[in-house]
């Protein structure tokens, strides 16, 4: 992409009041979509385990598609670590 178009991008959303731009992005809900599911993990967040990982015995939940590791997730919710 030309360092014109991106220029053209970012005053068009500096003027638009959007805080996250991405010039390529043809559909601008889907930074709306993953501010939503951000803000949802992080709200839900109690500051307790939670109970899925309170009994050592309980089934693990796989996802049809694939498998996250705990330590990838951590990394994610913590980037000190």
């Amino acid at each position: 992409m030309p360092v014109e178009d991106v220029v053209t991008a970012s005053l068009r959303a500096l003027e638009t009041g959007e805080v996250v731009c991405v010039p390529a992005l043809v559909d601008g809900e889907a930074v709306h979509r993953i501010a939503a599911a951000e803000f949802g993990l992080r709200s839900s967040s109690t500051g307790t385990l939670a109970p899925r990982y309170q009994n050592p015995r309980a089934p693990a939940r796989r996802s049809a598609d694939r498998m996250v590791r705990p330590t990838i997730i951590s990394r994610l919710c913590h980037p000190s670590h």
